[in-house]
Order: C-alpha cells, then structure tokens, then sequence
C-alpha cells in the first residue's frame, strides 16, 4: 500500500501545480501510469490531471 499512497499524493501535488497554471511535467525516465493519465486513458479522472502535458525524457549514459 505505501507504493499507492506514494502515487495518490504525488497525483494530488501535480493536480494542485497544473490548478496554478503549471500544466508540463518534464519526467527525467518514465512515468507510464502518470504518461497514460495525461494521454486521457483514463476519462473522467481528476480535470488537472487530463489537463497535464507530459514529456518523459530517455537519458543515455557514456
């Protein structure tokens, strides 16, 4: 349950950044349940969510 909560309060705070105009979340790697919520897989979630503009970036080592 502790990976749950983690997810439900990290949504809750890019819920409140994108209510205060901060809608582009630059991911360094990848967040796939976060990238499907932004693609609008998941209808009828919280509005800021479906709001949010996801980039997840691919870092290559040396």
């Amino acid at each position: 349950m502790r990976s749950a909560d983690y997810f439900l309060e990290e949504f809750a705070i890019f819920s409140c950044l994108v209510a205060d105009g901060v809608n582009v979340m630059v991911y360094p790697g990848t967040f796939s349940s976060l990238a499907d919520i932004a693609e609008g897989r998941f209808p009828g979630i919280v509005p800021q969510l479906e709001q949010l503009i996801f980039v997840s970036l691919r870092l290559k080592g040396r």
